[in-house]
Parts: structure tokens; C-alpha cells; sequence
């Protein structure tokens, strides 16, 4: 049993203490007259991730014994090759070299060698441009760009992709504060609204105190410098990163959406190897089967609520899944369009626990307190401040901030 008391006033822990202030102050532009007091924030921590901590035999993270290494779904190869021809196209105008990634295999691109002969029918003139069979593609772009600067910038960026396909590092499961702080801050050219100028950036603060949340992520072995973290401050860079829910009663997980790219091998790895190494049990598959309408002869009804199973019956996800009040992150199990949420059920029989369908529920998002005076809460998915203080040290400056030119907001 880790005694909180001790446990708040170690050394490691003050030193957390004193980095997370520092990258509040330096990501926030908050001058040094403004004071800050984080007990609160850093009480609520412990009290909410304190099972997860006790569960990592009093670690913050927990790294896998090996380096691993993760390949791209097929939906995320297609993705990226779609991308990169709609910068060939619109960026650089190179309709004849879109006209050939068009055709070529997906799989093609990826091994940068040809699986057969590509005839393409050049945007201009009468003409047929030949590819053979066995031919490197990244190569081949010379018989369709012209100019030499635009050709090495195109085959510099498609051996990028090439390259990131499969990626390796350490693996980690963290419940550390700089790791909440940092969910989308790396030096791998990647972002999200919850960068810390990001639109719920606010909602960092909120994971880090829930009873729910842990950050799982690949990163090279050395620490770095993050793009809104101070000079003085080195941390891990993450080259993938996903959120992990756990109910409250540990018989169900769902996955967040993955970033900067969906890796079902990477997920099942988490799922199957680390989750049961580091003492959070065994699991099984992941699912997204979920229940909104029912089909009878010649009639489909829709349902008021999305459903889950749970326990042996169906339960709401918006019954299952609990935000808590004034919380700011933008949470993709239950908001999120371009998501479809994995969940699993913990093994060997998650009803052997005595679950039942009303006991598990997930509690996703706690409400932080003011970092600055420690008192008020946060009321603001952009600002880590609540109202009195933003209003006293002149911390809201709309000119930082973006308008829609349609609504306003």
C-alpha cells in the first residue's frame, strides 16, 4: 500500500511537480509574476491513478522488456497514399505522376517495387508513358516530373511514408502527469486537438484525474525536446499513441482512437502481451459491434440509444460511458465521427466477477483544478485557468485564438 503522503512529497514526485509547472508556464506564455499552485491537481492524481500506480508495483510507466515494432493497417496505407497523391496533384500539379499512383497497387507503393507493367495515359498530348515490371517506383517518378527540384522533393516525401510503414521503439503504459501533458506533443510531425495549442488541450488535465485513463505509446530510447515543452524539460517523444479506458470494476476496456495512425497489430500487442505482463489481466478480442436499430420483416427501428453488450445484457454507451461534469476533452467514444470505438472483455469469463450490466461503467474525464490558484476549476477547453484568474492576471488574449468565418465561434 503506497502512502499518499510519502508518496506526494519524494523527490521523483517534487521533481514532476516542478517540470509540469514549468511546461503550463512556457506552452501557456504565462509570465513569472503569475503564481501556480498544483497540490490539488497533483492529490487528485494520485487519488484517481493511485490502483494503476499499485498495479505497476509503484511505477509511473511501464515499459516492455523488448523493443517492438508496428506496421500500418491497410486502411492507413491507403489513407497516406491518397494523401500523398492529392499533394501531387494540387501542390504540385504533376497530373501525369498522379495519374500512375492512381493506378498503382497499394502494396506496390509501399515495397517501392513494381508487381507488374504500368501503362499510363500521359494528362497531355497523345502518349503512353511505360513503367516495366520490377521497377522501383520511387525511381520511376522520373518519367513523369520534369523538373529535378519538384522530382526529389516528391521522391524524398514518398520514401518518407515508404519508411514509416513500420515503425519500432520502446513501448510504454504511463499514468505519469508529463505524459498526459504531452498525449500529442512529440517531435514526429504530428498533432491533435489535444496539443497543448490545441482546442482541448484542457482536457489533458482532465484524463490525468480520472480513475479511467492510461496513455499507451511507442518512443525512441532518448528523451527530447517537444514542441511546447521548455528547453529544460526533455521527454518522450511518441511515434504512436492511443488512449486506454478501463471500467471501473476492470471487466471492460475501450480504445481511443489511435494517433497519428491505426495499427490493429500494434493495439492487439498491447492487448495480448503488455496489458497481461504488467499485471492489468488477461483480454480478449476487441469488437465494435454496437446496436442502434433492430430489423424486423420489412421494418427497421431505430433505437433511442447506441448499445453495448455488457454482462450478458445491453447497456447505452452513454449510460456505460460517464463524463464527468465540467470536463473539456474531446472524448471519441462518445463524440467522435471519424471513429468507430474498439472495446474488449477481460478474460477468463469477465462474468465471473460478479459484474453486472448497471455495476461497470467507465468514468472518463474528472474536473481539474486552477493550477494557478489551486481553488477555482478550469472553465475552458483553451485555458488552463478558471474565470478569476484568467480575469486577474489577464490570461485571455482573443487574439490568440481563431474565429469561424461562418458561425463566429
Amino acid at each position: 500500500m503506497i502512502v499518499e503522503s510519502e508518496f506526494l512529497n519524494s523527490e521523483p514526485v517534487k521533481q514532476i511537480k516542478r517540470d509540469f509547472e514549468a511546461i503550463l508556464r512556457y506552452s501557456q506564455d504565462w509570465n513569472r509574476n503569475i503564481p501556480m499552485d498544483t497540490d490539488a491537481i497533483f492529490r487528485k492524481w494520485f487519488q484517481a491513478k493511485r490502483p494503476f500506480i499499485e498495479n505497476m508495483n509503484g511505477r509511473l510507466i511501464s515499459v516492455y522488456k523488448f523493443p517492438v515494432k508496428f506496421s500500418f493497417d491497410e486502411l492507413t496505407k491507403v489513407s497516406k497514399v491518397e494523401d500523398f497523391i492529392h499533394r501531387c496533384s494540387i501542390r504540385f500539379q504533376e497530373y501525369n505522376l498522379t495519374n500512375f499512383l492512381v493506378a498503382l497497387n497499394t502494396e506496390d507503393f509501399f515495397n517501392n517495387i513494381t508487381s507488374k507493367e504500368y501503362l499510363i495515359r500521359a494528362y497531355e498530348g497523345d502518349r503512353t508513358i511505360t513503367v516495366p515490371k520490377n521497377y522501383k517506383v520511387i525511381k520511376a517518378f522520373k518519367f513523369f516530373v520534369e523538373d529535378k527540384d519538384d522530382l526529389r522533393k516528391l521522391q524524398d516525401e514518398a520514401s518518407q511514408i515508404i519508411q514509416e510503414n513500420t515503425i519500432q521503439g520502446t513501448l510504454c503504459l504511463s499514468v505519469h502527469p508529463l505524459d498526459f501533458l504531452s498525449a500529442s506533443e512529440n517531435a514526429h510531425n504530428w498533432r491533435s486537438c489535444h496539443s497543448l495549442d490545441g482546442d482541448y488541450r484542457t482536457g489533458n488535465l482532465n484524463y490525468l484525474l480520472d480513475s479511467s485513463t492510461v496513455c499507451c505509446y511507442l518512443t525512441p530510447n532518448e528523451k527530447v525536446k517537444l514542441p511546447n515543452f521548455p528547453n529544460e524539460v526533455l521527454w518522450n517523444s511518441k511515434k504512436w499513441r492511443v488512449w486506454l479506458f478501463f471500467s471501473n470494476d476492470m471487466t471492460m476496456m475501450f480504445a481511443g482512437r489511435q494517433y497519428p495512425f491505426e495499427t490493429s497489430q500494434g493495439l492487439n500487442f498491447v492487448k495480448d502481451n503488455f496489458l497481461p505482463s504488467v499485471g492489468f489481466g488477461h483480454w480478449g478480442d476487441f469488437f465494435q459491434k454496437k446496436i442502434s436499430k433492430i430489423s424486423e420483416t420489412n421494418t427497421v427501428l431505430l433505437l433511442d440509444h447506441t448499445y453495448v453488450p455488457v454482462a450478458g445484457g445491453l447497456k447505452p454507451m452513454d449510460e456505460l460511458i460517464q463524463e464527468g461534469q465540467n470536463t473539456y476533452m474531446f472524448n471519441d467514444l462518445l463524440r467522435s465521427t471519424c471513429y468507430d470505438p474498439l472495446y474488449s472483455f477481460r478474460l477468463p469469463c469477465y462474468l465471473s466477477t460478479g459484474s453486472t450490466t448497471n455495476s461497470t461503467v467507465f468514468n472518463i474525464g474528472k474536473s481539474a483544478p486552477c493550477p494557478i490558484c489551486g481553488e477555482g476549476e478550469i472553465e475552458h477547453s483553451e485555458i488552463f485557468a478558471c474565470s478569476d484568474c484568467v480575469k486577474k492576471f489577464g490570461i485571455w488574449d482573443e487574439n490568440r485564438f481563431s474565429v469561424c468565418d461562418i458561425c463566429g465561434e
